[in-house]
């Protein structure tokens, strides 16, 4: 109490603003890494999740162009199409291709089901290419278009709906991940904002405490002054403030004691004077009574010489 009533009180509220500077600007500093972690998080979720999007996409996009093609070029067997027809088999298997590639080259990033899932398409993606290229592409080329119908109804159909099937768990399953990520980096937004929020009001209650404190303080020491003042008006001059710290308002007490302890020393010297002159002009009036009854018994006595 006395160290900080030695302060002096414009140091006080220096302090007080400087502090309060602080904290407003830590917790700004603190927001806005927060907001650039959570932008970094989210920025990286989408990039990740529109990669790996993508190229399920793609890769579902290719094995339908794929099929497609086969099933346009047994519909229109000519040999006037027969070109157009195996440009577009190779485009969607290309696209098949390089999708496979580009996920088997990046399995770090992939999870365990993931991996598993395109490792069970590649076996299958194999097998739709070598039926396709070796047995229902020559037997539309030779005519025999029943054998190449049959087996694109049958195995092919059925190798195609598997590698469908695993195209969409692939793509539904990025899309569930994706949704979870979403909603994680939402809870931890949340949860950034709650703490935001919660140090805010920590440090605005902080500010409001010290501000009463210095405010209550000040005021109370004044209130004591005033007091003073209004008890040595009322004659009360051996009133004494008790003078507490070395600041503006303990300056004023110790200023107001030493006023106070002069006019009551200048009351006793006035009324020791007044006392003194009192008792002086007694005597004087005893001397001068004396003087008069000698003055008269000396007369008396010489009348009656006479």
């Amino acid at each position: 109490m006395t160290r900080f009533n030695d302060i002096s009180i414009t140091r006080k509220f220096l302090i007080f603003l400087g502090i309060s500077i602080v904290f407003i600007c830590a917790l700004i500093i603190i927001g806005v890494m927060n907001m650039l972690a959570m932008s970094r998080a989210s920025n990286g979720l989408y990039l990740a999740s529109s990669s790996k999007s993508g190229i399920f996409l793609k890769l579902n996009s290719g094995l339908m162009d794929a099929r497609r093609a086969v099933l346009d070029m047994l519909s229109d067997p000519s040999k006037e199409r027969l070109k157009p027809h195996l440009a577009a088999i190779d485009a969607g298997s290309k696209i098949v291709d390089e999708s496979l590639k580009m996920l088997f080259s990046n399995k770090k990033g992939l999870e365990e089901d993931e991996v598993s899932a395109i490792e069970a398409i590649n076996p299958l993606w194999n097998s739709f290419k070598s039926t396709r290229d070796k047995e229902i592409i020559p037997a539309i080329n030779t005519g025999n278009y029943k054998k190449a119908a049959a087996i694109v109804k049958t195995v092919q159909k059925e190798r195609f709906n598997q590698l469908k099937a695993i195209s969409n768990m692939l793509i539904e399953h990025e899309r569930i991940e994706s949704a979870d990520a979403h909603g994680l980096i939402e809870k931890k937004l949340k949860s950034s904002i709650i703490w935001y929020i919660v140090i805010s009001m920590l440090g605005i209650a902080s500010a409001v405490l010290s501000l009463s404190y210095l405010s209550v303080n000040t005021l109370k020491r004044l209130q004591s002054i005033t007091d003073g003042l209004k008890k040595v008006e009322g004659g009360e001059l051996g009133f004494r403030i008790d003078v507490r710290g070395r600041d503006e308002i303990g300056s004023m007490a110790s200023n107001f004691n030493r006023m106070t302890a002069q006019i009551y020393e200048d009351r006793i010297n006035q009324e020791q004077a007044a006392a003194n002159l009192k008792w002086l002009a007694v005597e004087n009036a005893k001397k001068a009574e004396d003087y008069s009854n000698l003055n008269n018994t000396l007369l008396n006595t010489q009348k009656e010489l006479v």
